[in-house]
């Protein structure tokens, strides 16, 4: 054999054999699947794509402890390779990562004082319910028109006199070439005053999903074992970046991931709080960026209101003669669910909304007034009637157990009956309240992992798909859900996988009990620092992403209602913020109770 046959049969050993040992240390039921994600009935683990196939058809009773633990190690001597190695050629969901690696100049990042923003046709006189085109021109420092799009902005029209506002009416149109339009419809009589924020440039942008699509772990959670009085803590992830012996806390039946580090001379199954920790994650996030590209991560270039070109304060009048606010939308509907979520305005195309729909309401003196349902205020007594007899489950993060503390305080027949077992029972539950006098009860349960908050008890911490599965379920039982404001640090794929595992649960649940009410709250704006931590794994942009996916995933599940708060947080006068003002809750409140309390669905006339 000749000598370059010899290097190439060697060469051809070595690859085979590096195979080998690459497959012998991945850590079972973590394959990544190469599917494409806008397929996205197919998951992105393959003990989960099996398992939910499964799911579909079946009635499961879940007696299954919240985590099934795992040992993994690796059977050679070198270290296993990095969780965040698999799948790393998918690309996110519905989104373009063709990075440009272009050197960053902040000269050349969009300005908010120098972008500027009109009315397109400004007219002289306008009537309540027409509409406006507002037309954004981004520049940058020097007051160059910027050629490229991608510039995440914020618009809403807005009276503070009157405490009226609402947000553009669909999504802000990107048309890729530095300009932006956004539409409004105008609702009362009045002033109307137009905002525009850039809450973070294109540049900036593109430096997170740098990061995002190199880094899925950059979020530091923390696991804590115990055994007698020797305590360990290590790190925890979805995507554990470590070369140490991994303990494996998947969810036996769903295949939802999670990984410790395995604490020395403890076994995996010491394993007795969990926690995110604040400090390391801006530690690390910190180290994830290039040379050069914290200084794009400037105050001025972040969350700021744009100038105006012209004095953009219009004056409405009524065409009716009459003064104060006009639903542009006639004939509303009962406040009650369709026959799946796919709601008016909502393409099927990953959530986004064309600008032809209208936005989901506005407010009149702090007051709602919905453009989906005819949502009322109800009296104590109405309420107290209504949830008679009734159950209501929340299942989510803090922002939900702000709907759960609502009507604890507001309902003076409603005692809480919690029992905390521990320092952080009262942030991640589970809590509970009982009105005796009416038989209803209401409980609060945090979702599943991730969490970020403090040092919280692993026993109490159980998927909420899980939960829903043990639900006796009837006609007189409300389950209310939302997963957002912890999933920022997971990527879009992991996001999606786990919300097909809550869509076939409801599937489940529907199958069980068809009269089974359930309502999805979606995500909020909030407020955000201006540290390149904060930009990174807490922006709205993305977490409009997670809604989009969210609302796309669910549109088709039955009986199931989807109430936009985004609209109701993006244009208030109390800002944004990840846990709304109270007079927002009050109101969000509001449009639950006209789903739970429908007529239609209490079978009244």
């Amino acid at each position: 054999m000749s000598t370059g046959g010899v290097r190439k049969c060697i060469l051809v050993c070595m690859i085979l054999l590096s195979g080998i040992c690459y497959k012998s240390y991945r850590p079972t039921g973590v394959q990544r699947m190469t599917v494409s994600l806008n397929g996205f009935y197919q998951n992105s683990f393959s003990s989960r794509s099996a398992s939910n196939e499964k799911y579909k058809h079946s009635d499961r009773k879940s007696t299954h402890p919240p985590f099934v633990i795992r040992h993994v190690y690796p059977t050679g001597p070198e270290s296993p390779p990095s969780l965040v190695t698999y799948g790393r050629d998918l690309p996110a969901y519905n989104d373009n990562y063709n990075i440009d690696t272009t050197t960053l100049l902040t000269s050349q990042i969009t300005s908010p004082r120098k972008s500027k923003y009109e009315i397109i046709d400004l007219k002289n006189k306008y009537v309540t319910c027409d509409k406006i085109h507002v037309f954004i021109q981004a520049r940058d420092d020097w007051n160059r028109p910027k050629q490229n799009g991608g510039d995440y902005f914020r618009a809403r029209i807005y009276n503070d006199n009157l405490n009226a506002s609402s947000s553009n009416n669909g999504d802000i149109i990107d048309h890729g070439n530095g300009t932006y339009s956004a539409y409004f419809t105008l609702p009362w009589t009045g002033l109307v005053n137009i905002e525009v924020t850039l809450m973070i440039p294109s540049e900036v942008i593109r430096i997170v999903k740098r990061i995002y699509h190199e880094n899925p772990y950059r979020m530091v959670y923390e696991g804590k074992f115990q055994s007698g009085k020797k305590i360990k803590i290590t790190k925890c992830h979805i995507h554990l970046d470590s070369s140490r012996l991994l303990c494996n806390f998947t969810d036996e039946l769903s295949g939802q991931p999670w990984f410790c580090e395995k604490p020395k001379n403890l076994p995996c199954s010491s394993w007795i709080e969990h926690h995110g920790n604040p400090a390391l994650t801006q530690k690390r996030t910190n180290e994830l960026l290039l040379p050069g590209e914290e200084d794009a991560f400037q105050t001025k270039y972040i969350r700021r209101v744009l100038r105006r070109l012209q004095p953009l304060a219009i004056k409405v009048q009524s065409n009716e003669q009459l003064e104060g606010y006009h639903l542009c939308k006639a004939h509303l509907p009962f406040c009650r669910p369709r026959p799946s979520a796919r709601n008016p305005g909502l393409s099927s195309a990953g959530g986004s909304r064309p600008t032809s729909s209208m936005t989901s309401g506005f407010y009149y003196r702090d007051v709602w007034h919905s453009n989906v349902c005819n949502a009322r205020y109800l009296s104590t007594a109405a309420v107290q009637s209504c949830l008679r007899n009734k159950r209501l489950y929340f299942y989510g993060d803090s922002t939900l157990r702000q709907w759960y503390n609502f009507l604890l305080e507001y309902l003076p027949t409603l005692n809480n009956v919690t029992f905390y077992e521990h320092k952080s029972t009262y942030k991640v539950g589970p809590l509970t309240a009982e009105d005796p006098k009416n038989n209803f009860t209401s409980r609060f349960f945090h979702h599943g992992l991730p969490i970020r908050n403090t040092w919280m008890l692993v026993k109490n911490i159980q998927y909420e798909f899980n939960e829903i599965d043990k639900l006796r379920a009837d006609k007189n039982t409300v389950v209310v859900l939302n997963m957002w404001a912890h999933f920022t640090g997971v990527t879009l794929d992991d996001y999606q996988s786990r919300l097909i595992c809550v869509r076939n649960a409801l599937t489940r649940l529907y199958q069980r009990s068809p009269e089974t009410l359930v309502i999805i709250k979606s995500a909020n704006t909030r407020s955000f620092a201006y540290t390149p931590t904060s930009t990174i794994n807490f922006s709205d942009w993305y977490v409009m992403k997670l809604d989009a996916i969210m609302r796309d995933v669910m549109k088709d599940v039955p009986n199931i209602v989807i109430i936009d708060v985004w609209d109701m947080t993006n244009c208030h006068h109390t800002g944004s913020d990840v846990h709304p003002h109270d007079l927002v809750v009050r109101e969000e409140i509001k449009m639950m109770l006209s789903y739970v309390c429908s007529s239609k669905r209490n079978g009244s006339t």
